[in-house]
């Protein structure tokens, strides 16, 4: 292998260690997410006050959707890796 492609596998295991773990990074975004709105429904169902308990319930659907998108993100790195020839991509 010459300098010049040995530099460029190094440099493509890299990329993949950090795509791995900004797989890990979204995926710990998306169950902090979940946790969040869980929490808010629990408390959304102790409000004493109907408007503050929508206002619960709306901040825990906005939490649901932000842990969406983080698995989305998760499973686009996840495409990109597959797309390169990566085998284990979690």
């Amino acid at each position: 292998m010459t300098d010049r492609s040995a530099r460029g596998e190094q440099a493509f295991e890299r990329a993949v260690r950090r795509e791995r773990d900004a797989i890990t990074l979204h995926e710990r975004a998306a169950a902090l997410h979940d946790a969040t709105a869980d929490r808010l429904d629990e408390e959304s169902l102790a409000a004493i006050d109907a408007t503050d308990a929508e206002g619960l319930r709306e901040r825990a659907a906005a939490e649901r959707h932000l842990a969406g998108l983080a698995r989305a993100r998760a499973a686009g790195v996840r495409a990109r890796l597959t797309a390169e020839g990566v085998d284990d991509v979690g």
